[in-house]
């Protein structure tokens, strides 16, 4: 019995980690600031999930996802990033 829970507690940590559910209060100690360079922001919080970018006459703005659907929850925990030329504008949560 005792080895199962170990077990389990292994599997819903890795799931955590896996998820961002545990990165999100990580990056609580890495805070960010309107106007940081993506690379600033690389630098504090990681690469993002995902990345969508468009291109026109004001130059290239990019939109970036960190955080991951829930596997066990069913809900979403994203945090959204807006950059323009590079550097932060918004953010959304």
């Amino acid at each position: 019995m005792k080895k199962l829970v170990s077990f389990t507690l292994v599997i819903f940590l890795f799931t955590c980690f896996s998820c961002g559910l545990i990165a999100d209060t990580i990056r609580g100690d890495n805070p960010i600031r309107l106007g940081m360079t993506d690379d600033a922001v690389i630098q504090a919080w990681g690469r993002p999930a995902r990345i969508s970018r468009s291109v026109g006459s004001w130059g290239v703005r990019e939109q970036w996802r960190y955080g991951m659907y829930g596997i066990a929850t069913g809900a979403s925990n994203f945090q959204y990033l807006y950059f323009q030329n590079g550097i932060l504008t918004s953010w959304q949560n």
